[in-house]
């Protein structure tokens, strides 16, 4: 055993073995999707004609139809049924967020309608009509049980996959670029889908009632009708069988359990739930009715499940490598621990750090006010130089216009290049660039907001320098990375705002323009985002330590007239 952070770790074979489960269950997903999507492209063409769907459907089925392909096929299916059932067996409790019970619900149920849909798609195909295979498909599948048959099984076929890939997405903090595209997807995709499979539904059928096409079409020969039939029973009776088995396994381990004590988890005021060895402390929360702060889902992407273990903690088991990596970044004292990675086998008190979210009375869809989304941003910070003193020599109202007319010069700079202006403290200024485009557009726009800045700026003092006597001067820090990005604060005063290191060294850059005399200090990554040369900017390079990195973050320093060209 390993320690880090004072937090054991298991066996690194074990987590290896967890996440080559994950990977599996991620890429056979994967390569059903396409096939799935594939059909769908082939069913939208149908709005363009039965030729236009035959060409794309011979276009997106090509991989499949050849060995490799359908081999890669079928074992994507039966691995991924399989890990879907392991999934099943090994969760502790069924209680569970209404997506995931939705995918659940719909993986179990999509065989049963899929096993229909393929062998009699194989068996229309195997029968030689000299018919195109397009319009011998539509014209077995279009009759009013198989047509709604077919519109549920797309619906739930591409259902399932849609909830798959967004919960991938949301783990690996996907660009906001690739999660807009997901959201079109999900919906332009399937309705287009549908439109085309009934737009060529309806043509078949009137090709078949004025007698160009053979009513025969409609209906499979009594040999390969039977033959189906008895495929099809098979696979819906294996299917069957194998959930029922699953469901019998975790009866058997329920009952076995019985035989032995259960866990006993205690909370604050008295509260406990009694769970089975293992359950973690996010489901005994669950079950028992308990609210408990989880953004993430309790997928470990986050801390805000942590509990502090105050009795029972020497029978625990290590906490894995995610686990005591993620306490180690928010320096957790010893004893405290995610609920959701913590599987007690023996009776525990825990005490939860963080406050679950209860929802206000304005309820919102937004889905950054809930938790937010993890993703790369730009942050830029301004402050004013010397600005305790421009404060002593001037009354309150004063300084109240002031920095009205500050804020309005930054805030208009900002939103001019495509950021939003965020936070107003004092005299300093925080604004996001990225939240909904890509990190190099976010680095270009950030920038480009410096220049905007700098410009109007110069507008500003020319008012203003008769009355101070001075220029007001300013330093802009420029960062960007990973960072937690959601809307805070109550009711209508809810605003975008980001959270996390990277919000801090944007800070810190400001700072340092002090140090540097210059007008603005960019960190090299976005330099290197917008495409922008150091020495095109005659700007001029500094190694920087930052408390929580262990490499020294390079950042440049640009003076005032090269930050005026920015906006060109």
């Amino acid at each position: 055993m390993t320690t880090l952070h004072g937090h054991p770790t298991i066996p690194a074979a074990r987590l290896r073995h967890r996440r080559l489960l994950r990977r599996l269950r991620g890429l056979s997903g994967a390569v059903l999707l396409v096939f799935v999507t594939g059909h769908l492209i082939a069913h939208a063409s149908g709005l363009f004609g039965i030729g236009a769907a035959q060409l794309m459907l011979d276009v997106t089925m090509a991989p499949w139809t050849r060995t490799p392909g359908a081999q890669l096929l079928t074992i994507a299916f039966v691995v991924h049924a399989a890990l879907g059932l392991h999934a099943l067996y090994s969760r502790r409790s069924l209680r569970m967020p209404w997506t995931e019970m939705l995918q659940l619900v719909l993986g179990l149920a999509m065989p049963l309608l899929l096993a229909a849909h393929v062998v009699g798609v194989q068996a229309a195909l195997d029968e030689q009509t000299g018919i195109d295979s397009y319009t011998r498909i539509m014209a077995i599948l279009w009759t009013p049980t198989g047509a709604l048959r077919q519109i549920i099984l797309m619906g739930i076929v591409w259902a399932h996959g849609m909830i798959g890939l967004g919960f991938w997405m949301k783990a690996r903090s996907a660009a906001p670029l690739w999660i807009n595209a997901w959201r079109l997807l999900s919906w332009l995709l399937p309705l287009t889908a549908l439109l085309g499979f009934i737009d060529t539904g309806r043509s078949v059928a009137s090709l078949i009632q004025v007698g160009v096409l053979p009513a025969s079409l409609t209906s499979l020969s009594p040999g390969a009708f039977a033959r189906a039939h008895e495929t099809e029973a098979w696979m819906v009776n294996g299917w069957v069988a194998m959930v029922a088995l699953t469901f019998a396994l975790r009866g058997a381990v329920y009952l076995a359990s019985l035989r032995h004590d259960r866990v006993t988890v205690s909370y604050p005021g008295g509260r406990s739930v009694r769970v089975l060895p293992g359950t973690s402390v996010l489901e005994a929360s669950r079950l028992g009715g308990i609210s408990h702060a989880a953004v993430c889902g309790g997928r470990g992407r986050c801390s805000t499940c942590r509990v502090e273990v105050t009795r029972g903690g020497e029978y625990l088991k290590p906490a894995d490598a995610d686990e005591a990596a993620l306490l180690k970044k928010i320096r957790a004292p010893d004893g405290v621990r995610l609920a959701c990675r913590l599987r007690p086998d023996h009776a525990l008190t825990v005490q939860p750090l963080l406050r679950a979210h209860t929802p206000s009375h304005r309820l919102t869809t937004d889905p950054m006010v809930h938790g937010g989304r993890e993703q790369k941003v730009v942050i830029l910070f301004t402050d004013i130089r010397g600005s305790t003193a421009i404060a002593e020599q001037r009354p309150p109202y004063d300084i109240m216009f002031l920095l009205e007319r500050y804020f309005e010069t930054i805030g208009g700079a900002v939103e001019a290049a495509g950021g939003t202006p965020n936070a107003f403290v004092g005299d300093e200024v925080m604004a996001i660039f990225g939240a909904d485009e890509s990190f190099e557009e976010a680095a270009a726009h950030a920038l480009r907001a410096a220049g905007e800045i700098a410009h109007r700026l110069d507008v500003l003092n020319q008012s203003l320098t008769r009355d101070l006597g001075q220029p007001l001067r300013i330093g802009i820090g420029i960062h960007g990375g990973a960072a937690v990005v959601g809307r805070l604060g109550y009711g209508e005063t809810r605003m975008l705002t980001a959270v996390g290191d990277t919000v801090h060294v944007a800070r810190r850059l400001e700072e340092l323009t002090k140090a540097h005399a210059c007008l603005l200090v960019v960190s090299d990554d976005v330099l290197t985002a917008a495409g922008k040369s150091p020495q095109a900017l005659n700007a001029t390079r500094h190694e920087i330590t930052v408390r929580g990195r262990t490499e020294p973050l390079s950042v440049h320093a640009v003076p005032a007239d090269a930050v005026r060209r920015l906006n060109d």
